[in-house]
């Protein structure tokens, strides 16, 4: 247990009254830079599958800061194959982005810190829910994904001597 004597001055109803309400509208869709900050398997609520569970910390071009959390299935029943099937390529995809093509990696760990480029959309609201931010796809960080239309800052890595 921790002592809390060294908050002064606090009045917990008149605090609660200056709350924001912690409310973070959806960056908008489009193609970012990300890094994978946190990544786990974690069970599925039903408890009949495996979700790649993913933190993703907004790099650039714009948002930077902001958190974007990733869910992706790759292992369930077979009345979800196709759930399933999507969540693998989406994973395979990210894999890639890691640089891992030829073999998966081996742990979860392997793939926080890597840099990758993530297509965020936004997601409406739903049930109750406000509008969220999903991953579409995944890419190599600097890749632009086809069609997106967003612009992806270059290297400009030549043999210029100026």
């Amino acid at each position: 247990m921790s002592n809390l004597g060294f908050i002064q001055n606090f009045v917990p109803t008149e605090e609660a009254k200056n709350a924001s309400g912690g409310e973070f509208l959806p960056i908008p869709k489009g193609n970012y830079i990300m890094r994978i900050t946190q990544a786990d398997v974690v069970d599925t609520k039903a408890g009949d599958g495996k979700m790649v569970k993913l933190r993703l910390d907004v790099e650039g071009p714009s948002n930077v800061g902001r958190v974007i959390f990733d869910q992706i299935l790759v292992a369930s029943t077979p009345a979800k194959q196709e759930a399933v099937d999507i969540g693998r390529a989406k994973f395979g995809a990210l894999c890639e982005a890691c640089g891992f093509a030829d073999a998966p990696p081996s742990d979860t760990s392997q793939l926080i810190g890597h840099v990758v480029e993530a297509y965020i959309k936004v997601e409406p609201a739903k049930n109750g829910y406000d509008a969220r931010n999903g991953v579409g796809s995944y890419s190599k960080a600097g890749a632009q994904a086809a069609g997106s239309g967003a612009s992806v800052a270059t290297s400009f890595d030549d043999d210029v001597p100026f």
